[in-house]
């Protein structure tokens, strides 16, 4: 914990006044397949356990968001993913519920990040489902 404290200390120090948000957390759900807790946050990346998970347990994430928030109250803190842009796809329902579950345990987060790492090959994005997706989660207040 400490380590991830430093870490989060030294950059939002380093840039105070620069930058307007901060990518707290990166890629914590996993994809199907994947070791993942009963939430589906990840647990291991290609085969090596995450340090911030194997130290903390998934409270890492909330951790890593009050710590931001108290190195920069000014700063708007995202929790960031991919595959999760399109509605009622399990990662992207297991990432509202994450972001969720979060809010109301009353973690900072101010706002989430899809990656949309989408292709327009065959049908391609299935731009309503994107829609109704960003929807329920502004609902949350993200």
């Amino acid at each position: 914990e400490s380590n991830m404290n430093l870490f989060i200390d030294t950059i939002l120090a380093s840039r105070k006044g620069q930058i307007w948000s901060f990518d707290v957390v990166n890629e914590a759900m996993a994809d199907n397949g994947e070791d993942m807790d009963a939430d589906g946050v990840r647990r291991s990346r290609f085969g090596s356990p995450l340090i911030e998970y194997t130290a903390m347990g998934q409270d890492y994430i909330g951790k890593a968001f009050v710590r931001a928030r108290q190195a920069n109250p000014n700063v708007k803190l995202i929790l960031n993913d991919y595959g999760c842009e399109q509605d009622n796809f399990d990662k992207s329902n297991r990432f509202y519920n994450l972001v969720s579950k979060l809010l109301n345990q009353g973690v900072p987060i101010d706002g989430v990040g899809f990656q949309m790492h989408v292709s327009s090959v065959g049908n391609g994005p299935d731009y309503e489902s994107i829609a109704r997706n960003f929807r329920r989660f502004r609902n949350l207040g993200v």
